[in-house]
């Protein structure tokens, strides 16, 4: 299934939570600090994460920024017993995938958590596909099947990466400031 980060500063809480999703048979950790959990975003690589608002030494704002920053597919799920409306929006303007409430429900966590897993793999899907036909048909931009465009496009790909300088030519309009 999918490896679950929980952030959540209650021990027994955070206990029961990862036992949960792991009984769900995803693959789950936690951490009772919010510095803790920033430092195993940036170690490892999560699908999503569950944290609580209010945190020690940081709070669930960090830890989603860090996530947004450090694993941008990364789904992330906001939980607090100190919600109110106004948090709720923030979590999700600042791209919290969903907002949980606590008591947390523990069906609606693994909804949430598997609708939050199956919306990562849709965002590496479409990442992929985009890479794809960007190789294929384009490239920033630039659109084409012709051979004389793929070749076009397959001298870009080689010479992207690289710090050399190229010469492009051609007639006025043909898109050389594309390339």
């Amino acid at each position: 299934m999918s490896r679950v980060l929980v952030v959540e500063d209650d021990v027994v809480l955070a206990q029961t939570l990862a036992e949960v999703l792991t009984r769900a048979g995803h693959e789950a950790a936690y951490f009772t600090s919010g510095i803790e959990a920033l430092r195993a975003l940036k170690q490892s690589a999560w699908d999503v994460v569950v944290t609580d608002l209010v945190l020690r030494e940081s709070d669930g704002f960090a830890v989603l920024e860090a996530a947004r920053r450090h694993a941008p597919p990364l789904q992330v799920i906001m939980a607090t017993g100190h919600g109110s409306k106004d948090v709720a929006v923030r979590a999700l303007k600042e791209g919290a995938a969903y907002y949980l409430e606590k008591p947390i429900d523990l069906e609606e966590l693994l909804a949430k958590v598997a609708k939050a897993a199956a919306g990562r793999d849709r965002d590496l899907e479409t990442q992929e596909l985009r890479r794809q036909v960007d190789r294929a048909y384009g490239l920033g931009g630039m659109v084409g099947r012709s051979p004389k465009m793929l070749a076009v496009f397959d001298t870009l790909w080689q010479v992207a990466p690289s710090q050399a300088t190229v010469l492009i030519r051609g007639e006025s309009g043909t898109g050389k400031e594309l390339v």
